[in-house]
C-alpha cells in the first residue's frame, strides 16, 4: 500500500534537492572554510584587479611618466600604490566576509529545515516497520 504522506514527504525533498543544489554544497564546508576559501580568491582577484588598473593609468599618462621619469618621488608613488591597495583589498575583504557569511546563514537555515524532513521521512518509514512487524507476530 503507498503511504500518500511519505510519496509527498519525499516528493518535496526531491524537488528541494534540485532547486537548492548550491546551498545544499555549501552547507557540506565549514563555516569557516567556506568563508576562507572566498577570502583567498578575493586576494587574488583584488591583486590583479589592482595590477591592471594600476597598468591602465600608467598607460594612460604614459607620455607624463617618461618626461618625468628622473623627477618622480619614488618612496610616495610606492607608498601611495601601496596605501591604495591595502585600502582597496581591506574595504572589498570586508564586504566579501559579511557576504559570504550571510549567504552561509542563510544555506545552513535552509538545509536544517531539509534535514528536518529527512528526519521526519527516516521516522514514517521507522513507524511502517513497526506496523509491519507488528502484524507479523500476530
Amino acid at each position: 500500500m503507498i503511504n500518500e504522506e511519505r510519496v509527498y514527504l519525499m516528493t518535496q525533498l526531491s524537488q528541494y534537492e534540485k532547486e537548492q543544489e548550491k546551498l545544499i554544497s555549501i552547507s557540506r564546508y565549514s563555516r569557516r572554510d567556506y568563508i576562507g576559501i572566498a577570502l583567498i580568491g578575493n586576494f587574488f582577484l583584488i591583486t590583479i584587479a589592482y595590477a591592471l588598473l594600476l597598468a591602465l593609468v600608467v598607460a594612460a599618462n604614459l607620455a607624463y611618466v617618461i618626461k618625468n621619469l628622473y623627477d618622480f618621488n619614488y618612496m610616495a608613488v610606492g607608498a601611495l600604490i601601496l596605501i591604495g591597495y591595502i585600502l582597496l583589498l581591506s574595504i572589498y575583504s570586508g564586504i566579501v566576509y559579511i557576504y559570504r557569511s550571510m549567504k552561509y546563514k542563510k544555506a545552513q537555515n535552509s538545509v536544517h529545515r531539509y534535514t528536518e524532513g529527512l528526519q521526519a521521512l527516516v521516522n514514517l518509514y521507522k513507524k511502517e516497520e513497526m506496523i509491519k512487524n507488528s502484524e507479523e507476530e500476530m
